[in-house]
Parts: C-alpha cells; structure tokens; sequence
C-alpha cells in the first residue's frame, strides 16, 4: 500500500464515521473512531518513512501479533492445566469408590485443586480430606518437600 492509497483508505474512513454519526445503533461503538485512529498512524507512518506499507514490516502490528500469540499460549496453558486438574480429580474419585484412596497412592503436587474440583463437581467425600490429612502428618509423597507442607495452608481445617 503507498502513501497515496493509505490517505484514501483514511479519508474513506473519516467519511463512514462522519456518515455514521447519527446512527444510534453505533452510538458506541469504537471501531469508526478506531479505524480512522489506525489510518492516521499508517498513514503517518508511511509519509515519514515512505516506501510501501506491509503489515509484516510494521512494529505496531507485528507486537499485537505477538501479544496475540502470548495470550493464545497462555489460555492454552490454563486449559492444559485444568485438563490435568479434571484427570486428577478422576484419578482420586475412582480410588476413593474403589476404596483404595489410602497410603498406597502418592500425593501430588496440586491433589488440594483437585480435592477443590471433587467438591465443585459433587464427587467430594471425607476420605480425601483423611487422606490428604494421612499424607501430610506422615511427610510422605509431595508433602516430603517442606515447601509442600507450608502451602498446605491452603487445605481446610478439617485436613
């Protein structure tokens, strides 16, 4: 896109926004101000560096771009996790209904979430809080790490 085309696409925009104007329905919406906002800067841009604009040259779109990708990896992440929290939430309900939820199953890091999951879900039954309870006064399984033990504040009175 040259300079030529940028200032045109600007002015298109100026127009529709000043055309739209007396439209409730776009009373508030911000993407006529938005987009005559991001013309003026390519065109800006353009006028002070010249040469032909390219959305793969410009800084400001490449760093959305990337704050874009950021935000998907991290929602990615967060559902990975919550993934691993449900199978683990899974794993313990079908050892606390087979009866088996006792010394023989290590604990691990993050069975306080999935506790908290087995109770959200209505799958909760006091033999978590015992074994978890079990596991802390031994020291055994994650809770060997005194770090472990100190977050432990987070698990219910009762535990």
């Amino acid at each position: 896109m040259t300079v030529t085309e940028a200032a045109a696409a600007l002015e298109d925009a100026r127009l529709r926004q000043h055309m739209d104007r007396d439209r409730e329905d776009l009373a508030d919406d911000e993407r006529g101000p938005a987009e005559v906002s991001e013309w003026e800067r390519i065109t800006q841009l353009l006028v002070t560096a010249g040469g032909v604009y390219a959305p793969e040259t410009d800084a400001v779109v490449q760093d959305e771009l990337a704050a874009d990708r950021r935000a998907e990896e991290a929602e990615q992440q967060r559902l990975q996790e919550q993934q691993q929290l449900a199978a683990r939430a899974d794993e313990l309900a079908a050892h606390m209904r087979a009866g088996r939820l006792d010394r023989t199953v290590e604990t691990r890091p993050g069975d306080e979430a999935a506790r908290e999951v087995l109770v959200h879900r209505g799958d909760y039954h006091p033999v978590v809080d015992g074994w978890l309870a079990q596991a802390l006064a031994d020291r055994s399984g994650h809770y060997a790490d005194p770090a472990a033990r100190t977050a432990a504040d987070s698990l219910p009175e009762s535990v």
